[in-house]
């Protein structure tokens, strides 16, 4: 028991001068010491097993190879990665989404009251689309699918929804426990705006999601049943929570820490982390309270051109 306390003070002395010596920001080092202090402070008991220890040690150690690889090399990827952990792993995700999509992302979708109030709150972010309207040329089979769908308006039991609700965006009938909880336009708004904002702002490796539900008939050339209309739309709530929840941004405030760190002398001081840290700052971006996404002024400053180019320039132009 008391070597395995050693064992974990010993490290975590290491972590702490590996990170007063590595060549980040003030702000940067701070957070990383913070960041090893919650990762350590709970102490090793009697009933911890020794893969808990080995875990804890593990992911020390990766981190002091990190550690290792700014101080000894300027590492690239380690300076990215270090400062992604001080300004985005280590800082919680609500300080750094504007409240409307923190309620957004973090809203629960399990279980059949929080899938109802998912949709009852959000159902009208999404536009649905019919694909039977492909076979317009198909004059009977467009007749008798909207018919039964004309049909099913008219319908409704405790445990579904009408068509009719779930197309036309209506409020699920719901016992009064539920309908306390209003739909808030204005979330609604701010999504729609945000996904155009990440479209043209933000570089992601997943595709943004579509607004649109595909609404396929049955095989038989029928409208879906209520449940299955209910779960499509609801799946697809998810999709969008989970696009918003993977690709987060920082906090307005170190955004602006981080514009006021370039045109600072700091960089200067340290070449050697230059290039990780104008990397890590050029993909970082802020959401604003009205869905605006703030991208760092690095992206858009203008460099003047070398003296090498302008004369090959001008040499080109004769």
């Amino acid at each position: 028991m008391l070597v395995k306390q050693n064992v974990i003070l010993e490290f975590y002395r290491t972590l702490q001068r590996d990170i007063c010596n590595v060549p980040l920001d003030s702000l940067a080092k701070k957070r990383l010491s913070l960041y090893v202090h919650r990762e350590f402070r709970n102490p090793i008991s009697r009933n911890d097993k020794n893969d808990l220890l080995y875990k804890r040690l593990e992911n020390g150690k990766q981190l002091q190879e990190l550690l290792e690889g700014v101080r000894l090399k300027g590492d690239c990827m380690a300076v990215k990665r270090l400062l992604g952990i001080a300004f985005i792993d280590s800082q919680p995700i609500k300080e750094r989404l504007p409240s409307w999509l923190y309620r957004f992302v973090h809203a629960h979708r399990t279980g059949r009251y929080n899938r109802i109030m998912l949709y009852e709150n959000y159902g009208m972010l999404l536009k649905t689309r019919h694909l039977i309207d492909r076979f317009q040329s198909n004059k009977p089979l467009l007749k008798n699918y909207y018919s039964k769908l004309a049909e099913s308006m008219f319908e409704s039991t405790p445990d579904s929804q009408t068509i009719s609700q779930i197309i036309n965006g209506e409020k699920p009938s719901i016992d009064e426990k539920y309908a306390q909880k209003q739909c808030c336009d204005d979330d609604i708004a701010l999504l729609m705006k945000l996904r155009v904002q990440y479209k043209s702002k933000v570089q992601t490796k997943t595709k943004a999601p579509s607004f649109d539900v595909d609404i396929p008939p049955s095989r038989f050339g029928l409208p879906l049943t209520h449940p299955r209309l209910f779960n499509l739309v609801v799946n697809k709530l998810a999709k969008i929570q989970d696009y918003f929840g993977r690709y987060t941004p920082l906090s307005v405030a170190d955004l602006e820490y981080l514009d006021r760190l370039v045109v600072s002398d700091f960089l200067k001081q340290n070449p050697s982390v230059c290039r990780g840290y104008d990397e890590f700052i050029r993909v970082s971006f802020a959401i604003s309270d009205d869905a605006m996404v703030i991208l760092p002024k690095l992206n858009l400053r203008i460099f003047p051109a070398s003296e090498n180019l302008l004369e090959y320039y001008k040499k080109a132009g004769e």
